[in-house]
C-alpha cells in the first residue's frame, strides 16, 4: 500500500486520530449524486460563500466584523421576513465594530480571503440590506 501524507486538525486524542484515519468505503454514485444536489441547494441559498475563517478581519483598517456581517446577510437573504430579528443584532455589533457602510474599499481584506470574495463590493450589499 502506498503511504499518503495528510494533515488532520481538530483532534486531541489517539482515539480521535484512529477514528479519523481508519479505512473507509468510497461513496456510491447515488450518494455522490445526493451530495451534489445538497451542495447546489446550499450554494443557491447562500448570498456570500464566506466560511467565517476570519483571515480578512485583522487587515480591515476600520475593524469591520466582516464574517459576522456576511453571516447576517446570508440569513436575511434566505429569510427576508425575519429582518426584524437580524437587523437589531447587526446594529448592536456595529456599535463596537463599525457599520458595513464604513468600508473604505481598500481591498486589504480581500488579499487574505481564501474564497476570493470581493469583500469591498459585498459590503455595499450588506449595508443596503442591514442598515
Amino acid at each position: 500500500m502506498e503511504h499518503l501524507q495528510i494533515c488532520l486538525s481538530g483532534m486531541n486524542t489517539i482515539d480521535q486520530i484512529a477514528a479519523n484515519t481508519r479505512q473507509f468505503e468510497p461513496l456510491t454514485d447515488r450518494e455522490l449524486f445526493a451530495l451534489s444536489n445538497v451542495r447546489d441547494i446550499i450554494e443557491k441559498n447562500t448570498a456570500v460563500s464566506c466560511t467565517g475563517c476570519r483571515y480578512c478581519e485583522p487587515h480591515c483598517p476600520v475593524q469591520i466584523a466582516i464574517p459576522d456581517y456576511f453571516k447576517m446577510y446570508n440569513e436575511i437573504s434566505r429569510f427576508p421576513d425575519e429582518d426584524w430579528k437580524i437587523k437589531p443584532v447587526y446594529h448592536q455589533l456595529s456599535l463596537s465594530r463599525g457599520k458595513a457602510s464604513k468600508c473604505l474599499s481598500c481591498r486589504e481584506c480581500e488579499k487574505h480571503c481564501p474564497q476570493h470574495i470581493r469583500i469591498s463590493d459585498m459590503m455595499n450589499q450588506v449595508a443596503s440590506a442591514l442598515e
